[in-house]
């Protein structure tokens, strides 16, 4: 058997399981998040925050119910699965690399967001066009005609998933790129002028796309995952998106990222 691959800095879970690299299985822990709604995990850099997230989404996948033995089979819960495998929506957005226009005014950050969601949903639209029974030009006429903001284009997005019946799983990496960015930059700053406040209070767009994914909830929204860095963006968005459920210290899920020393020990037997 050829030497197994080290996974450093890819997070293509696809790869990972079928190219022979080390993968430490995670997966026990998918049915522990599903007791949460809004679970928000916490973690470092380098802690597999994006693999994981990947994971979710083949586990999730409407879509790839026909990848789920050659993935999941040798794993935990591909010997378990739970319900909710393979049914649902599943739109992936990364914030990652937002931190790069914290120094912009704040028209051109919400510029910035707002392009960097609208990739995402373009792309959702593109991959379940059939699905949701949209035209073949759909998805190009939504990119070029709806020119709303970040959260009237998640809006109606759901709306879509709504008439189909569908249901969607959110998942979001690295949530808190910009904000913390923001938060670094205007620490100093008087309250009126500080854009990492005045994009997080009531009427911010940031604080704007979090309700819009709030509201979701009540309708086509099943569950949304965040992962990031820091706690301090959903705690200053205050009632904006106070259905977090924060499970970073949870015992049960506590190992859920990262690799502990008998995770280590048990990948030396297949070096």
């Amino acid at each position: 058997m050829p030497q197994r691959l080290i996974p450093y800095g890819n997070a293509n879970f696809e790869k990972i399981i079928t190219e022979n690299y080390y993968f430490v299985d995670k997966t026990k822990y998918i049915a522990e998040l599903e007791k949460y709604t809004c679970p928000v995990f916490l973690r470092p850099r380098r802690f597999g925050k994006s693999v994981f997230t990947e994971m979710l989404r083949w586990y999730y996948d409407i879509k790839a119910k026909d990848r789920f033995t050659g993935l999941f089979g040798n794993t935990y819960i591909g010997k378990n699965p739970t319900a909710k495998h393979n049914n649902y929506f599943f739109l992936s957005l990364d914030f990652s690399g937002m931190n790069i226009y914290a120094a912009e005014n704040t028209k051109e950050i919400q510029k910035a967001f707002n392009s960097k969601i609208g990739s995402s949903l373009y792309g959702f639209l593109m991959y379940y066009s059939a699905l949701l029974k949209l035209n073949e030009d759909y998805p190009d006429r939504f990119d070029r005609e709806f020119n709303e903001d970040a959260s009237a284009k998640l809006k109606h997005v759901l709306e879509l998933v709504k008439k189909v019946n569908g249901k969607l799983y959110i998942a979001i990496d690295e949530y808190d790129s910009l904000t913390n960015a923001l938060a670094i930059l205007y620490q100093h700053t008087p309250e009126g002028q500080n854009e990492y406040l005045n994009i997080l209070r009531k009427g911010g767009f940031f604080r704007g796309f979090f309700e819009a994914l709030k509201d979701g909830l009540k309708q086509v929204i099943n569950g949304v995952y965040i992962t990031g860095i820091l706690p301090i963006t959903i705690a200053d968005m205050n009632s904006g998106f106070n259905v977090a459920d924060w499970v970073t210290f949870k015992p049960e899920l506590l190992n859920m990222l990262g690799i502990t020393q008998y995770e280590f020990e048990g990948l030396s037997v297949f070096a």
